[in-house]
Order: structure tokens, then sequence, then C-alpha cells
């Protein structure tokens, strides 16, 4: 009938975490800032729905969200199908980090503790009540790295020399 996921995202050791302003926007599955960037994008339910939504706070800081997706089997109507079982998921998420926090010079204290966790729960829901109901778990951990590499800073303007008046075009460019 659907699948239900449950999912857990968390930044352990307090050193990354979400704006304090940061909300969870129901009309576009999105974490946004007050200001509207978006943290957290929904970019593929496969036709399901955030049914279930909340942070998960340590410390007074939002370290971690906490939702759960219900998804309708895509087979379930289809006749010409000999079996309407659901075979597979295609779920995404992004996060854009240039939205999170960091402790002050995180590149100094960063460590091999700084664990960004994903934990998925997930549970095949049957059209008709049976027995046996398919659940399963899985627990994904990443380490974000520094980079050695420096960031370089670029300027440029339109015009080398003006006038009273004039206007004079800019681009800085950081990588």
């Amino acid at each position: 009938d659907h699948i239900e996921i449950t999912d857990t995202l968390t930044f352990e050791n307090n050193n990354i975490w979400f704006p304090s302003d940061a909300y969870f926007d129901e009309h576009n599955n999105q974490v946004k800032t007050q200001s509207g960037q978006v943290i957290v994008d929904f970019t593929e339910l496969q036709g399901g729905t955030v049914t279930d939504f909340t942070w998960i706070e340590e410390s007074g800081r939002k370290i971690g969200i906490k939702y759960s997706l219900e998804i309708p089997n895509k087979n379930l109507n289809k006749t010409d199908e000999k079996d309407r079982e659901q075979t597979n998921l295609d779920l995404e998420m992004r996060v854009d980090s240039q939205y999170l926090k960091l402790t002050e010079e995180y590149y100094k204290v960063s460590s091999s503790e700084d664990i960004i966790k994903n934990k998925v729960d997930f549970k095949a829901v049957p059209y008709k009540n049976y027995d046996d109901v398919s659940e399963s778990s899985d627990e994904v951990t990443t380490t974000p790295k520094i980079s050695e590499e420096q960031g370089t800073l670029k300027k440029s303007a339109d015009k080398t020399t003006v006038q009273a008046g004039e206007t004079i075009g800019y681009k800085i460019t950081f990588k």
C-alpha cells in the first residue's frame, strides 16, 4: 500500500548546528532560514509527503531534524503488472551547508568526532493485512573534512579610470 520512512539527521559533537531562526516550510517541504534561504530541500519524494517534522535540540542548539515520510506504492493500481509491489525508492534530500552554523574557528577545533549521522527506518505497509511486515533500519555517518586548500579572492573592475559621475562595475570572486 505505502512505505513509511523515518529519517533522523544529526550533527554530533556540538560544532555544527542549524541557525536558531530555521523553520520547516511545510508547503514547500524545505527547512529555511527566517530570511528564506533554503537549508534542507526534499528534492525528490516520489509522490510522498512529509507527515511529521521535529527539531532535535541540545544545549539550546538545533543539532538535527527528524521527519517522517509516507510514500505511496506507485504500482498499486497498475492492473497490467503481474506484481504490483514497489521495487525501489528514489528519494533525495539536499543540505546546503553554507547556511549551517559552525563553532568559531571551526577549522582549528574540528575533529573526527564531528560526525553527521543519518539514520533511516523503513517500513513497508502491505495493501492487505499480512502477518509479515517488512521493516529495516540503516545508519550512515560522515565526517566533514577541512580542506588544506586556501581560498582565493579576485577583484576586477570594468574600467581603470573614471570621470566624476561615471559608474564602475566591480566583480569580486572568492573560490
